[in-house]
């Protein structure tokens, strides 16, 4: 799966990180094009976060995406659900 965020406000937005967070967040991988502070997202701009589900277990298995930085309203989080069914992956 992949996420897109868009720098909404006036300023620029400064990510300080990006990470899976949660109870099974070991099932999950996070890979981005973001860039972290001190670089920073213009008003406008926009990057990609990818997931990749790699279950470990059999069920349901959930996470969140969090991403922290200079907005508001930080960290914002995504959650992230999947189902690990006989080894082979299953997003939700």
């Amino acid at each position: 799966q992949i996420v897109t965020m868009t720098s909404t406000g006036d300023e620029p937005l400064l990510i300080t990180s990006i990470a899976i967070t949660g109870q099974n967040n070991g099932d999950f991988l996070e890979d981005d094009d973001c860039p972290r502070s001190p670089t920073s997202l213009l008003p406008g701009d926009h990057c990609k976060v990818r997931v990749i589900f790699s279950p470990t277990e059999i069920g349901l298995l959930t996470a969140d995406v969090t991403i922290t930085d200079n907005a508001p309203d930080s960290p914002q989080t995504v959650p992230l659900t999947g189902i690990g069914v006989g080894g082979k992956p299953a997003l939700e």
